[in-house]
């Protein structure tokens, strides 16, 4: 994935999608020791609309 299309490409994986890919991407943050990385990843993270994952 490009890097300039990260965000919002992580962002609609998340919000249409499962709680599998959510779960994928906090994996992907976990493994990564990029902070610039972890920081577009916490931002498709957040998109998000089942509050339970965030919990």
């Amino acid at each position: 994935i490009p890097k300039n299309h990260r965000t919002s490409i992580y962002c609609t994986a998340v919000r249409t999608g499962t709680p599998a890919e959510w779960r994928l991407l906090k994996e992907k943050y976990l493994r990564s020791n990029c902070a610039t990385e972890q920081s577009v990843i916490l931002s498709g993270l957040a998109c998000t609309q089942n509050k339970t994952l965030l919990e």
